[in-house]
């Protein structure tokens, strides 16, 4: 009953928001569906006050306050230096929220941590931007990343409760988004996904929970598709923030029949996760099985593809 309560809200909602956005005339397809994804988790974190830790309220808050100024991209255009600005702060608010006792104790290591989780935010809050191209893509990502996410936090039933809420929301965003230029998750729902999958990622790491390593079975492909044309784009010396068609779904898209490119994250993650399996079956570490599994398989597939979609387009 709960399920199709939320979904009826956010459905409604989301109807809400598109119909506003038409009236008021602004002058692009309608975007920023991704404010009613943080509203939505907004509402439950607060409703649920006692249920979730100080750390995760914090930063939650913070990224919410981020999002809306990022929704400004959305309404009308950010500077590409001000939204790089936004996501580093992205990045820092992630890493002092959930690491600073860590500062004290080891600077070295916190330093490495602040690194590597700000180059995450770049890559996060781009990959996911760019996979809010296409119908029904955005969707596709986003339930198959919770539904890894509701694996990881299994034991974890507060945890569970943002993820079930996060399912429905994509589920309900389904029925708008598979129609062509109908509404779009929008960069300000980008930046906040992305935030989100680094509060979890960070709450793994607090928590030692080695299983957020499957995140790899859905992120790698992506996060390598955007590394790839970020470089190729580089040596064709092209300004990378303007509108290009080199990715993997663009091109499966042009060449293939339509909806094709759907399949082409879900088949990457069923590859990776046979391979994770039959790694553990030689007798393999699990998280050693999990990062070799994705990362060759997720290139192999990846450059594969890519090779066989460019010769189907000559």
């Amino acid at each position: 009953m709960l399920f199709f309560i939320n979904f009826f809200c956010i459905f409604i909602s989301l109807h809400v928001y598109k119909n506003i956005w038409i009236y008021l005339k602004i002058n692009k397809t309608p975007t920023g569906a991704g404010i009613i994804f943080l509203i939505a988790l907004l509402i439950n974190i607060y409703l649920n006050d006692e249920s979730y830790s100080s750390e995760l309220k914090i930063a939650f808050s913070l990224i919410s306050v981020l999002t809306l100024i990022y929704y400004i991209d959305d309404l009308m255009s950010l500077s590409v230096a001000a939204r790089i600005i936004i996501q580093i702060l992205l990045g820092i608010i992630i890493t002092t929220t959930f690491f600073s006792n860590l500062f004290i104790v080891n600077s070295y290591l916190f330093i490495i941590i602040l690194a590597c989780i700000l180059i995450l935010s770049l890559l996060l809050t781009n990959t996911i931007n760019f996979y809010d191209g296409a119908d029904l893509n955005i969707v596709f990502f986003g339930v198959l990343n919770f539904l890894i996410l509701s694996f990881v936090f299994s034991l974890d039933k507060n945890i569970q409760i943002l993820i079930h809420l996060s399912l429905v929301f994509f589920i309900a965003f389904s029925f708008i988004n598979y129609k062509a230029n109908s509404l779009y998750f929008g960069d300000a729902g980008s930046f906040f996904l992305a935030g989100l999958f680094l509060i979890f990622i960070a709450l793994a790491a607090v928590m030692q929970n080695l299983k957020i390593y499957y995140l790899l079975t859905t992120l790698c492909l992506p996060i390598l598709d955007v590394i790839y044309v970020i470089l190729y784009r580089l040596i064709r010396k092209e300004p990378l923030h303007t509108r290009h068609y080199y990715q993997i779904y663009q091109l499966a898209q042009r060449t293939q029949r339509k909806w094709l490119y759907l399949l082409i994250q879900p088949v990457n993650t069923v590859f990776s996760l046979l391979s994770i399996f039959f790694l553990c079956s030689l007798g393999l570490n699990e998280t050693v099985s999990i990062i070799t599994g994705c990362f060759l398989i997720s290139i192999i597939f990846y450059f594969s593809l890519r090779f066989f979609l460019m010769n189907a387009k000559k």
